[in-house]
């Protein structure tokens, strides 16, 4: 069998040389466009491996709500309703103070980039 003839191994600080040298002849577009042609297949690749992922199972929430009587008073509901509002009231007045708060962060934050 005829053996081929292979070139002398390099070392890589000649290699990189040879890429520099390479490199420096080519114009400026065709460096652009070697670089758009090695970043999108890289961008995909990438994107499919990470798509590839398994998707972690996350129980559902669940969420009881009161079953209530269709035939209860307007008593009954009055007299629940009392007993509810000062839970709702706390609730409501806490969203208004989270929200509140949040909004001076954001009029801060405009203060400081000078919006």
């Amino acid at each position: 069998m005829l053996s081929m003839a292979l070139p002398p191994l390099s070392s890589p600080k000649i290699l990189l040389g040879d890429i520099r040298a390479f490199l420096g002849a080519r114009q400026r577009h065709e460096l652009i466009f070697a670089g758009f042609s090695i970043a999108i297949p890289a961008f995909l690749v990438i994107a499919f491996l990470v798509e590839s992922t398994p998707i972690v199972y996350k129980a559902p929430t669940v969420i009881y709500a009161k079953n209530w009587n269709k035939g209860r008073t307007e008593a009954e509901i009055k007299r629940q309703q009392a007993i509810d509002a000062p839970g709702e009231r706390a609730a409501r007045k806490a969203e208004a103070d989270f929200e509140a708060k949040k909004q001076q962060q954001f009029k801060d934050l405009q203060k400081a980039l000078g919006i």
